[in-house]
């Protein structure tokens, strides 16, 4: 049965119903199959479990203009009889500024070659049809040819072409052998042989207002790319297989290491008439015993690493904060859906935050890839001495500081608090406590909130309000909580 939102987005996008006022954010999912992501439209031709409308991609889509924020197509235009009038059809749905994200096979590859079903190209160079722009985002030594040196080619058959589309990333998803070589090193094999790539994946840019280079940057500069789950939990396969192949190898070391100290240790007992060589093979002895010692070293730290990435796979596909960090929910206000163990920093948050008029509660950008987050904070009691948090965190951590500090109207930091990351539980509100500021409400005060010595993304829960149809931040205010003694 579909939920409720589902019915208001198919609503709002489908050709026969009136469009609302209040259209939710759309998300299409071209052949999505029985695997459509969560909080898509899932379209295909059979009416498999998951798909919401059955329709025929190489007709026109029952939707109306310019109602699709977001379009993903997987394994499913390669098999469309008219490659161009479904692209088209794609940028008619689109709005203006919208991301189109598609997965298909490479098709300098023997089984996708040999496949009578694949009847369309898609490589490097496909995306150049789809607009007349002369530059792109993509480096030029990906795609140069010696026929075609610009990137445009959408009117090379002297048509007038209605349709752009800007490439933001071609990604290439490498066979096992070809995976850990450089990039220039993959550019030239792609050139040379069949069977480098398997898959490959387009993040397109719909354009369909006139645009100068100052809007197109910042359009780029706001859109942050969607990646399937598919691909993401790929990567980490990777990953994993990487280690086992390092595992292995220094197992086949190990064992190898084994055979050469019993050869050693049978020489030992022929050779013990023989002082000098005695010697000799006792020296040698000892050499390699240290060796074996440092390769089980080895070999324990990353069966332990290796279990490890494992269990972050499976964590990874089973926690719930994927589906708030996903592109997708960019738009969604999450006030409702928070624990109630974070009642307080809500009500602080609501009564000492001025004008949160349209303002949304979501996640916050990576702090890793920040000095800090600021936050302006206006407060109306005397002695402040404690900050309270919501962090998000992807994957467990066990090392690492979150931190934040408070500065004065004169710019100066009055408190520095840090709190290690296996003291943290996300389920739960993190307290920051120091001692109290009596002249905490003389003014605006600043929080700033930051991490240290993490390698996997944190992010906190913020208040945050967008423009340009859910594509760029224009304000964002302190989801926190306060504690005054």
């Amino acid at each position: 049965m579909r939920s409720f939102k589902l019915e208001q987005s198919l609503e709002s996008v489908m050709v026969e119903s009136p469009v609302s006022n209040h259209s939710p954010r759309i998300q299409l999912d071209l052949g999505c199959g029985p695997t459509k992501p969560n909080g898509f439209i899932g379209v295909d031709r059979f009416a498999l479990p998951r798909v919401d409308i059955v329709a025929n991609l190489d007709c026109s889509l029952p939707f109306r203009d310019d109602s699709v924020d977001l379009l993903f197509a997987s394994h499913s235009l390669e098999h469309v009889s008219d490659l161009m009038a479904v692209i088209k059809e794609i940028y008619r749905v689109c709005k203006h500024g919208a991301q189109v994200c598609i997965v298909a096979p490479y098709y300098q590859q023997g089984l996708n070659l040999a496949n009578p079903y694949h009847t369309q190209v898609f490589n490097e160079h496909t995306p150049r049809f789809w607009t007349t722009s002369p530059v792109s985002g993509i480096p030029e030594k990906e795609f140069i040819h010696p026929h075609a040196v610009q990137w445009g080619l959408g009117e090379s058959d002297s048509s007038n072409l209605e349709i752009d589309f800007r490439c933001l990333q071609i990604e290439f998803f490498y066979f096992p052998e070809y995976r850990n070589l450089s990039s220039d090193e993959q550019r030239q094999a792609r050139g040379k042989f069949l069977d480098v790539c398997d898959q490959i994946m387009y993040h397109l840019l719909v354009i369909k207002n006139p645009i100068g280079e100052a809007e197109m940057t910042e359009l780029v500069e706001e859109t942050a790319l969607y990646e399937p789950p598919f691909v993401i939990i790929r990567r980490l396969q990777e990953q994993l297989a990487e280690k086992e192949h390092v595992l292995g190898e220094l197992r086949q070391t190990l064992a190898e290491q084994q055979r050469a100290i019993a050869d050693m240790q049978q020489a030992l007992g022929t050779c013990e008439a023989e002082n000098a060589r005695l010697a000799e093979v006792s020296s040698r002895l000892t050499e390699i015993s240290s060796r074996l010692t440092q390769m089980e070293h080895q070999y324990a730290v990353l069966e332990l690493k290796s279990k490890g990435l494992a269990a972050e796979v499976h964590a990874f596909r089973e926690r719930k904060v994927i589906q708030w960090l996903a592109h997708f929910n960019q738009g969604k206000d999450l006030r409702d859906d928070i624990s109630p163990a974070f009642q307080q920093l809500k009500d602080d948050s609501m009564l000492f935050t001025q004008d949160l008029k349209g303002f949304r509660l979501q996640p916050s950008v990576n702090l890793q890839s920040v000095p800090f987050l600021s936050y302006s904070l206006q407060v109306n009691r005397a002695k402040l001495k404690g900050i309270l948090l919501a962090p998000i965190l992807d994957l467990p951590l066990t090392h690492g500081i979150l931190g934040v500090e408070i500065v004065s109207p004169s710019n100066s930091i009055v408190a520095q608090i840090v709190v290690p990351f296996h003291q943290i539980d996300e389920k739960h509100p993190t307290h920051f406590s120091f001692p109290a500021i009596l002249d905490s409400r003389q003014g605006r005060f600043c929080l700033r909130v930051f991490v240290r010595n993490v390698d996997v993304p944190v992010r906190i829960f913020e208040w945050r309000k967008y423009r340009f149809g859910g594509f760029g931040q224009l304000k964002t205010r302190a989801f926190c909580g306060l504690v005054f003694e």
